[in-house]
């Protein structure tokens, strides 16, 4: 429950060193972190962590180790660290562990383990305070590349070519605005041209509806009198009448062709 509230392993993973001791190290003084916030914060916890470091180092046959080729590198700086963090001893099972690696650690990096307390709270910059502490041991071949940077260098990359496509965008925007404004007017222009079509056409065709409703199967379009538009004097005189006849209309046609030249004639009149 306390790695879970303290430690971010997304964030441990991205500064971790690659090679094998380096890591370990990390690791370890990673885990003394935790486990120092949780003993500052509760006297029971700090407490309880002492007695199971105590019984770990027991188990692990090292409270007699007189070599440190048998003496973990690791276990040792985790241990230091603790000290430095918590203000707490050395656990018995292990005095003899930290004996055999304390000079040379704080010949190596007891500046950087000096500035750790400060980064308790902070876990990343905690971690890069870690790797110098490790560049300072001569690990620093061993760390990698460091992620994080790699990301942010990353990162500005991509907002700048987000900035340049968004310009890019802009302008493609801007020539797609003229295009669509030009493709606008030549669409009104067609939308024009096409109602002009259409009213002409349909003018025409009331025209042509006009001319069927002013017929009907078998009569012809009644014309203007010709007469009308001729001057009052002509010259025109009669020259006979000997030949005029009168005949009735009676006479002309049957009965039935009269009644239609009849209904005819009047609904001329009546236009």
């Amino acid at each position: 429950a306390l790695k879970r509230a303290c430690h971010d392993q997304r964030i441990h993973n991205k500064l971790a060193p690659e090679g094998k001791l380096a890591r370990s190290i990390f690791d370890a003084v990673e885990q003394a972190r935790v486990e120092a916030i949780g003993s500052r914060a509760m006297q029971g916890v700090a407490d309880n962590i002492g007695s199971m470091l105590e019984d770990k180092y027991t188990k692990a046959n090292l409270v007699d180790v007189r070599d440190k080729a048998d003496a973990p590198l690791e276990e040792a700086i985790a241990l230091i660290v603790r000290e430095k963090l918590t203000g707490r001893a050395i656990p018995k099972s292990a005095e003899r562990l930290v004996d055999l690696w304390r000079p040379w650690v704080e010949e190596k990096a007891s500046g950087d383990m000096d500035g750790l307390s400060a980064k308790l709270e902070d876990q990343q910059a905690f971690a890069r305070v870690v790797r110098d502490m490790l560049v300072s041991m001569e690990m620093a071949e061993e760390l990698g590349d460091d992620q994080e940077t790699d990301d942010s260098e990353e990162n500005e990359e991509n907002e700048q070519q987000g900035e340049e496509q968004s310009e890019e965008g802009g302008e493609e925007d801007s020539g797609s605005e003229q295009s669509q404004s030009e493709d606008a007017e030549a669409s009104s222009d067609e939308e024009e041209s096409a109602e002009t079509e259409a009213t002409d056409a349909t003018s025409d065709d009331l025209s042509d509806e006009d001319d069927s409703d002013a017929e009907t199967p078998g009569e012809a379009k009644r014309n203007d009198n010709p007469f009308l538009n001729l001057p009052k004097e002509i010259d025109y005189k009669v020259f006979t009448t000997a030949f005029d006849e009168t005949v009735g209309a009676e006479d002309l046609c049957e009965e039935e062709e009269l009644d239609r030249l009849r209904a005819f004639l009047d609904k001329q009149l009546a236009n």
